[in-house]
């Protein structure tokens, strides 16, 4: 489990936290990455995170590399909560994370989700649809509180 928390961006409706199950996400402007940033100043694959037993590793798809706390990234990195990321006008830290080995059933689910998505392309977007109404439910839930 990862939880990122995204505090800038021009992107508004990516604020807040984002949860994730999956061992690997793809962060960026296209509609084919995990989390999606409406960035004009990121790539549509921008970076890729892979967790790992001994962080969480980042790597940049960007030959401008990426800032982690202040400094500059080029390739690849292991990160651990509380590091802080910049990406075009996007910053985000690591709030929480759980290595590989202690993932639940939701880990299924997400591998599920993206096995059908491969047999047929046309769910993806009804799955991309979904999970963006959920986080907003889940904002919305949580600023009422």
């Amino acid at each position: 489990m990862l939880t990122l928390e995204f505090s800038a961006s021009p992107d508004e409706s990516i604020l807040g936290d984002y949860v994730t199950y999956k061992k690997s996400i793809l962060i960026g402007r296209s509609r084919t990455a995990d989390i999606v940033i409406l960035d004009k100043k990121i790539l549509k694959v921008e970076l890729s995170i892979h967790l790992q037993r001994a962080g969480i590793m980042v790597e940049s798809k960007n030959v401008n590399g990426f800032l982690t706390n202040k400094k500059k990234i080029l390739g690849g990195k292991i990160h651990h909560v509380g590091d802080e990321i910049h990406i075009g006008d996007t910053c985000f830290k690591f709030k929480a994370y759980q290595p590989p080995q202690f993932f639940n059933y939701t880990e299924e689910i997400a591998y599920k989700i993206e096995e059908t998505i491969k047999k047929d392309a046309k769910y993806e977007e009804v799955f991309y649809f979904l999970e963006k109404e959920l986080l907003s439910l889940e904002k919305e839930s949580s600023l009422e509180k």
